[in-house]
């Protein structure tokens, strides 16, 4: 996603990776803080949860809770669908 906000501008992209950076650590220390993705409405993905990148409103970390951390499934836009490609990467 950095690539593709730095063919518009690299600070907006340098911006957007520290704020995911920034973000996942704070997600390390309060792990469960992210909402679960009821809407995904598949078993599969029932621990998937949610946390929105600072300054990028539409942007979202979707991450499990692990013993000892938690394991970040992707980072995307809001808008897309990011169940389907979730789904597809379970199997």
């Amino acid at each position: 996603m950095a690539r593709f906000i730095a063919r518009d501008s690299v600070n907006a992209a340098l911006r957007y990776w520290e704020n995911v950076e920034e973000a996942i650590r704070w997600l390390l220390e309060h792990p469960h803080a992210g909402g679960l993705r009821d809407e995904l409405d598949d078993p599969v993905l029932a621990a998937v949860r949610s946390w929105p990148v600072k300054g990028f409103r539409k942007h979202l970390i979707l991450y499990e809770v692990e013993a000892g951390g938690i394991y970040v499934l992707m980072v995307t836009h809001g808008a897309r669908d990011y169940a389907r490609h979730l789904k597809r990467r379970r199997g």
